[in-house]
């Protein structure tokens, strides 16, 4: 099983200098973030080995951990004892992953008719599309430019954003494998924008002029022909609704139609798995699932 960047040494560093703390359990990272006074909370995502149940409580101990979360790459065949479902995951459970060794006219083919029209609309509004590298001239101006629209998109769907700061010190520590594209109206006004983290997935934004010109079309599809010339291998469109929880992901449905336009492999993660170490803890949490 392919190793997850959730637990690369780069995503280590990301979360350290937001303040977690990590451990290794064998060759899996676990992240804690301590809440003072009350203790901490841990969680592990995406393991190729999943630590023995012991370990997680020696590490919970030592932390005075309030829970520990755990999410699977896939089902595991150990036993995790007092582990039980969790409603609430961090990580998106269901995603879309592109193919992009694929031919450029199949990935094209792969996309719905109303996305090939879209497309075509927002070439016949003149509208162009920039790549930027970390390090090149003009890529903070241009991740700037991408965060105000971030953050318009944030406040009309409704969803949190990161700071400028976290995407700054997303986009140094991963360095060429951090990727921003923008759409501009001949005005060269930002319209759309995304910014990729390769093998984990995509920020995208829009203003509402871009929608109007079908701008987060055209960028998506630039987007894909863009990382295919960088031989990237496969691109993560970062999570779409999942029935199973509906509660977490109802919001993006409206992101998930769009998403599956463009074709793609529909995949599903576990559920996640939560133990917790703290019995007020779990019936606050108990209450607010239900």
């Amino acid at each position: 099983m392919e190793a997850n960047l959730r637990q690369s040494d780069r995503w280590a560093e990301y979360l350290e200098s937001q303040g977690w703390l990590v451990e290794k359990l064998g060759n899996t990272k676990a992240f804690i973030r301590k809440i003072p006074p009350f203790g901490s909370v841990v969680k592990i995502q995406r393991p190729v080995e999943i630590p023995a149940v012991e370990e997680i409580d020696r590490l919970a101990k030592k932390y005075r951990a309030l829970f520990v979360k755990l999410e699977l790459l896939a089902e595991g065949d150990k036993l995790l004892t007092g582990f039980e479902p969790d409603q609430f995951p961090n990580l998106a459970t269901r995603t879309i992953i592109l193919d992009l060794a694929q031919s450029e006219n199949k990935l094209w083919k792969d996309l719905s008719q109303d996305a090939r029209q879209s497309v075509r609309k927002a070439q016949n509004n003149h509208l162009q599309v920039a790549g930027f590298k970390l390090g090149e001239p003009g890529f903070e101006r241009a991740l700037g430019k991408f965060h105000q629209l971030l953050k318009e998109t944030g406040r009309r769907q409704n969803f949190w954003t990161p700071s400028f700061d976290q995407l700054r010190k997303k986009a140094k520590i991963f360095g060429p494998d951090a990727a921003l594209f923008l759409a501009y109206s001949q005005s060269h006004t930002p319209l759309a924008g995304t910014f990729v983290l390769l093998q984990d997935g995509t920020h995208s934004a829009s203003s509402k002029e871009g929608q109007d010109l079908y701008a987060s079309y055209f960028l998506l599809w630039e987007t894909i022909r863009g990382l295919k010339a960088g031989k990237v291998k496969h691109l993560d469109l970062a999570g779409v609704y999942d029935p199973r929880f509906h509660r977490a992901t109802q919001s993006w449905r409206g992101f998930t139609a769009f998403k599956r336009k463009f074709g793609g492999k529909e995949i599903e993660y576990p559920r996640p798995l939560i133990k917790y170490y703290h019995p007020l803890v779990k019936f606050i949490f108990k209450i607010a699932g239900t």
